[in-house]
């Protein structure tokens, strides 16, 4: 066997083992905490499915349902940490990390309609 032939072989056969790692298929994680049956779980659905289908599969969405990872606030904790990927919860759940969003706390401050006005 001359060493050209050895060359052109390892070559090929590194090209080719490479080429499975290239179309690797990366999961990303969508923890909430609400049920199967919820609307949010059924939006966290579809976009897994639009997320596989605009990336020809190469990215999959592996949902994390009913608080699994942990309630809103550990789950939000966790999207800043790059434990997960996605997350949905209630504005007042992101407050403490975004204190502007304490805004929308602000009807609770009033006992009445005519007390807020």
């Amino acid at each position: 066997m001359t060493l050209r032939k050895l060359i052109s072989g390892l070559l090929a056969a590194t090209v080719l083992s490479a080429a499975p790692a290239a179309m690797a298929q990366t999961t990303l994680k969508f923890a909430h905490g609400e049920q199967q049956t919820s609307a949010r779980h059924l939006g966290a659905q579809l976009l897994g499915k639009k997320i596989e289908e605009m990336t020809q599969g190469r990215y999959k969405l592996q949902i994390y349902c009913c608080s699994q990872l942990g309630g809103d606030p550990k789950a939000i904790e966790q999207l800043g940490l790059g434990g997960v990927d996605f997350t949905i919860s209630s504005t007042g759940s992101f407050a403490p990390h975004i204190p502007a969003l304490n805004l929308t706390m602000l009807p609770f401050a009033f006992e009445t309609y005519e007390q807020g006005w």
